[in-house]
């Protein structure tokens, strides 16, 4: 089935989908169901076209992630993520040697095109792609990905719902490497508009009020009475053990 979510103007089309087969309008329900208002084909080129695009801002508020991948010696790493949309991305800042790093950041990709129908766009949205890697200065490692779907906004961000951070699972090469907490927002530019940018720390924006989560100070408190049955280590009995 053809899916709208495809950024770039000009799909090929499968051979398992339209061999032999010249995709008219009057066939396109046939062989494509579901294919988007917009759409039209090129004569004796199995291939379809959309005839407009629009430009569309994307707000991607990363607040933090949580078990990640350690790939320092000291047990840590020092994670930053990178979010992919259309033919744009960008990066956030750099946190040190943790696991669960906090960004509270915004990352804004403007005029972003693409093709099709917004309504169409709203039902089946691009994918956002997002990438966490550990800084090194020579070379970075790569922590893992997850894919999202953005909310679409068409209309300026009037009477749309609240936006609520959600837990995304990172993984890497099918394995488990974490989770992100993240909220993305897929904004249509035109005579709406869209909602005032946030509010900026340093060089970057954090996440807005009514997104960023309302923090408060708390205190742990771990009683160990003690330990037992500890194995050798390399070789040597532990006579004494600490809990950090």
């Amino acid at each position: 089935m053809w899916s709208p979510s495809l950024i770039s103007r000009r799909t090929t089309i499968s051979p398992a989908v339209g061999r032999q087969r010249n995709l008219t309008t009057g066939n396109q329900d046939k062989y494509l169901p579901g294919t988007p208002p917009g759409c039209t084909s090129l004569s004796g080129v199995r291939c379809l076209t959309f005839r407009d695009s629009n430009n569309y801002q994307l707000r991607a508020y990363l607040y933090q992630a949580r078990d990640l991948f350690a790939e320092d010696s000291s047990g840590f790493s020092d994670p930053y993520a990178q979010v992919i949309f259309g033919n744009q991305s960008k990066a956030t800042k750099i946190i040190p040697e943790t696991l669960c790093p906090t960004w509270n950041q915004t990352i804004i990709l403007d005029n972003v095109q693409v093709w099709g129908n917004p309504k169409e766009i709203a039902k089946q949205p691009p994918s956002v792609v997002i990438e966490l890697f550990d800084y090194d200065a020579v070379g970075h490692d790569y922590l893992g990905r997850t894919v999202v779907t953005p909310a679409v906004i068409l209309d300026g961000g009037v009477g749309s719902t609240e936006t609520k951070l959600t837990w995304y699972e990172v993984t890497r090469g099918g394995e488990h490497g974490g989770e992100l907490l993240a909220a993305f927002e897929l904004y249509l530019k035109g005579n709406m508009g869209v909602p005032p940018l946030p509010p900026t720390v340093e060089d970057h924006y954090i996440l807005p009020n009514g997104v960023r989560p309302i923090m408060q100070h708390t205190r742990i408190e771990v009683l160990t009475w003690g330990v037992r049955n500890m194995k050798k280590f390399h070789m040597s009995a532990i006579n004494n053990p600490s809990i950090e």
